[in-house]
């Protein structure tokens, strides 16, 4: 069973290129720019307001999730 951490929490998929995102958490990019997109500033996890819209790569999850997968 895959971990829950390698899902992200907007798409319910597994992560492909995970981003932190300003509440702390990690989506998947393509997710939190969608999310972005739609003219949403609140964090899909706790509907708080997200200070920026700046997006970090989740290196260390991208390399857990790879090695998960193989």
């Amino acid at each position: 069973e895959r971990p829950t951490e390698h899902i992200c929490p907007i798409s319910l998929q597994r992560m492909i290129e995970p981003v932190i995102a300003a509440d702390g958490r990690t989506y998947e990019r393509t997710a939190i720019q969608e999310w972005f997109f739609r003219g949403r500033l609140d964090s899909p996890c706790t509907r708080e307001q997200m200070p920026h819209r700046e997006l970090v790569p989740n290196h260390a999850l991208r390399v857990l999730i790879r090695d998960w997968a193989q």
